[in-house]
C-alpha cells in the first residue's frame, strides 16, 4: 500500500511538473508573439507614414 501510495505521489509530481513547464513555454511564446507583432504594428506605422509623405511630394 505504502508503495502505491508513493509511486502514485511521484506520478502526480511528475505531472504536475509537466504542466508548469508546458504553462511557461507557453507564457514564453505568448510574449514573443507580442514583442513580434509589436514590431510589426510599428513597421506597418512607419511604412505607412513613408508612403503619405511620399505621395504627398508627388502631389504638392
Amino acid at each position: 500500500m505504502q508503495k502505491e501510495l508513493a509511486d502514485l505521489r511521484q506520478a502526480v509530481t511528475l505531472m504536475l511538473e509537466d504542466k508548469t513547464s508546458r504553462e511557461e513555454e507557453r507564457r514564453q511564446h505568448d510574449d514573443e508573439r507580442r514583442k513580434l507583432q509589436a514590431e510589426v504594428d510599428r513597421l506597418t506605422t512607419e511604412l505607412t507614414q513613408k508612403k503619405k509623405r511620399f505621395w504627398s511630394g508627388w502631389f504638392s
